[in-house]
């Protein structure tokens, strides 16, 4: 398990800020997928997968750093396992109320991330993408060293189960998407 969100909690996105329209301003509150409050019981990416199978966790890279250092410790850590899940996408830093972003790229450098993980991985390369919005995935979705991508959004406190499930064939994971993923191009 890699990636610069390996390792959140994947019902939050770092932090978040929603709209407390009886306080007309926006507030952080902690929100797990912008459900205000807090989780009871959250389950990160980490411990849903912990459940079918041993799982190492390096973060590799930041989200949106152009520091490199961490690639190769990551990549050691694929060519080891069975199967790498690489998890990258946005965070609130990137998107939120009041956030634009400039282009659809994943930022930093989570696109020679995945390909120099998915290049020396010994197994299966999933692809995880976690955003609240589109994203070129072009050069994931073209790299013959991806088995597979996934994308979600910021969901709520049962995720990491949620998405072990359907990494391990205990759920459907078919579903359709909110909006269009666009190429760069």
């Amino acid at each position: 398990l890699v990636g610069p969100n390996a390792d959140h909690n994947v019902s939050l996105p770092d932090t978040e800020w929603c709209w407390q329209p009886s306080k007309k301003v926006p507030v952080f509150l902690g929100c797990e997928g912008c459900y205000c409050g807090n989780a009871i019981d959250p389950v990160t990416l980490k411990q849903g997968l912990s459940m079918y199978a041993k799982v190492d966790v390096l973060a590799g890279c930041d989200i949106a750093s152009n520091d490199t250092t961490g690639f190769n410790s990551a990549s050691t850590s694929a060519s080891r396992a069975d199967v790498t899940v690489i998890v990258v996408g946005l965070d609130s830093t990137q998107e939120a109320e009041g956030i634009d972003r400039q282009g659809v790229s994943l930022p930093g450098v989570q696109e020679q991330f995945v390909a120099h993980v998915a290049r020396k991985a010994r197994g299966a390369v999933i692809v995880l993408v976690m955003s609240g919005s589109a994203l070129d995935l072009s050069q994931i979705e073209d790299n013959v060293d991806v088995d597979a991508v996934m994308w979600m959004g910021y969901a709520g406190e049962r995720a990491g189960d949620a998405i072990a499930d359907a990494i391990f064939g205990r759920a459907d994971g078919f579903g359709r998407l909110p909006f269009s993923i666009y190429r760069r191009e």
